[in-house]
């Protein structure tokens, strides 16, 4: 994934920069696309995770088997009231086990600023199990708390809103928001 990814993202339109996005799981996969882009000398210019635990959480996390009901409780409250139920809590069990072990890189982010979002209102990701984020960049901008809660994050708005202080900055609200 972060091979296909970086090779996607690895040469961004001219003038246009470059700003990803991780939200929860996704916010390691971000963060990993991120450093291949340094690596090859196309730094993003910011990564903003958002409801997620920072990198040293899942060094430490055991390979994941949360009894059903406890699985489901993560899920969003849309989808614990339907029929995909069994089938979403079965895929958010394999991204758990993905994560078990994750060898976190000893150096930082060196040329992306990075920036991290929680919601105060999240129960299944806390300001404090994100804390860690600011030991990933040497450009580290900060963290910011929004009024949501885990699931909010899915929604366009509040997600203009966790990238609205680096996307202002890189002139990319309006494509946010498109």
């Amino acid at each position: 994934m972060v091979a296909r990814d970086t090779g996607v993202l690895g040469d961004p339109a001219p003038g246009r920069p470059l700003v990803l996005l991780g939200v929860s799981l996704g916010a390691v996969v971000a963060y990993e696309v991120a450093r291949a882009l340094e690596a090859v000398g196309a730094a993003p210019r910011s990564l903003v995770v958002a409801a997620a635990r920072s990198p040293e959480h899942w060094a430490a996390f055991p390979a994941a088997d949360p009894p059903p009901e406890e699985l489901t409780a993560l899920l969003h409250p849309a989808v614990r009231e339907s029929g995909p139920t069994s089938y979403a809590a079965t895929a958010l069990r394999a991204d758990l086990r993905l994560m078990a072990g994750y060898a976190v890189p000893a150096e930082p982010l060196a040329d992306t600023a990075l920036l991290s979002v929680s919601g105060s209102r999240d129960t299944v990701v806390t300001a404090a199990q994100m804390s860690g984020w600011r030991d990933r960049s040497r450009r580290y901008r900060g963290h910011r708390e929004l009024d949501a809660d885990h699931h909010a994050f899915l929604d366009p708005d509040v997600l203009a809103a966790a990238l609205s202080g680096v996307a202002e900055t890189a002139g990319a609200l309006e494509e946010v928001r498109g």
